[in-house]
């Protein structure tokens, strides 16, 4: 088996710890969070217990000697060569994996899916790629036979507005299958990436940041502008902190593009935190942007008073959080189950199965967490309740 991996690194967070207690909720006299009311309480009751369900418990068994692609906007969001990711799960299926790193340019990644064609890949994955920015790149591997697979990316049949709004195109989608993820409202439902962020995954952060900070937030607001998904994100968060908490606002949006990772996103957000000594409260979209305002918010000296939401609950995050080091929550969700989730969907695709839908059922769900709750063991990250990786290894008949 070989494999090419062109990545970076993940960007490490570089706060030190300064011995602060965590910020946390204010309690009322039954315990429970001052300032929600009954429906908010629930929410949040609801956002701690999760929502996952489980694998497929049978899939084909899996040809040798695939050639498969793994191209991924950019290696700084999540670094897909760690140990128990895309790389351990392909070569227990006797595939032929190929990571690239597309870095943030688009340039690049339509030249990673261009490469995967002259290499005469049998099947592409993509991560975090929207259609519509690299759509001649796809076209390109749709005429040539090729399936894709994706997942958190949007297709060209959708697209999302500035405000957020998920809107359809009229264009054809030209991914094969995506990742589906359950509704954690209607049983049985499965939601697209951006049904998903919106109605599940930003809901979930909005309500552990009400909680937070006693239902009382003023938040500074860290927006991603240049991709789809972080619109919709956006939109979630906002959309969930105006019916759940009355007493909450938003008194700065930090607007940023992949472009602005590393200095100069925790310049952004320190000056942010500078204008604005009434704000308790700090919201990142997801973890390599949060682990960025992480440092600015330790190198404030107020840790313990703003309560910063993190996201899908990489170890660096977990580490934070534990270590009372400049993050408070997360919003969990599996992506190396969404890897497992894409090898099994691209699995189907070449043994002649066809969605139902969007994509092939997975099982993924949401689960918030915090130093107290549902907080992975130190050292690791954020998987969920369950052990996705056997199950799909005996739905592959490789247990």
């Amino acid at each position: 088996m070989r494999i090419h991996t062109k990545a970076v690194a993940l960007i490490a967070a570089g706060a030190t710890a300064l011995g602060m207690s965590a910020c946390g909720a204010t309690e009322g006299s039954d315990g429970s969070a001052a300032g929600l009311d009954s429906g908010a309480k629930e929410a949040v009751d609801t956002a701690y217990e999760g929502s996952f369900g489980t694998p497929p418990d049978e899939s084909p068994d899996p040809a040798p000697d695939q050639n498969i692609w793994f191209i991924t906007s950019s290696a700084q969001i999540t670094d897909f060569s760690q140990d128990g990711y895309l790389v351990d799960a392909a070569e227990q299926m006797g595939w032929d994996l190929t990571l690239f790193d597309g870095q943030f340019n688009t340039d690049t990644m339509v030249s990673g899916l261009r490469q995967a064609v002259a290499d005469q890949a049998d099947g592409v994955i993509v991560f975090t790629i929207d259609c519509a920015l690299v759509k001649a790149g796809f076209e390109d591997v749709v005429d040539a036979g090729i399936p894709i697979v994706a997942f958190e990316s949007v297709d060209c049949d959708q697209s999302v507005a500035k405000d957020g709004t998920i809107e359809d195109t009229g264009d054809q989608g030209l991914f094969d299958a995506v990742v589906t993820y359950d509704d954690p409202v209607e049983d049985g439902k499965r939601l697209t990436y951006l049904e998903f962020l919106q109605a599940a995954y930003a809901r979930n952060q909005a309500l552990a940041m009400i909680e937070g900070t006693g239902g009382s937030a003023s938040v500074i607001k860290i927006k991603q502008t240049d991709y789809q998904s972080t619109l919709a994100t956006d939109r979630g968060f906002e959309d969930a902190l105006a019916e759940h908490c009355s007493d909450c606002e938003v008194v700065e949006t930090v607007e940023i593009t992949g472009a602005d990772f590393g200095p100069p996103l925790q310049d952004k957000v320190a000056q942010a935190i500078a204008r604005h000594p009434e704000a308790n409260a700090v919201y990142g979209i997801y973890d390599a942007v949060v682990l960025n305002a992480a440092p600015a918010v330790m190198a404030s000296g107020r840790n313990d008073d703003i309560f910063v939401m993190g996201g899908e609950g990489s170890s660096a995050l977990v580490e934070l959080i534990a270590a009372d080091r400049g993050v408070d929550a997360g919003s969990g969700y599996p992506v190396r189950w969404e890897a497992w989730a894409s090898l099994d969907a691209m699995n189907r695709l070449l043994a002649g199965e066809v969605p139902n839908g969007a994509g092939f059922p997975s099982g993924i769900g949401v689960q918030a967490f915090d130093g107290d709750r549902n907080l992975p063991e130190k050292g690791g990250r954020f998987d969920g309740p369950v052990d996705f990786e056997a199950a799909y290894l005996a739905a592959w008949g490789l247990e």
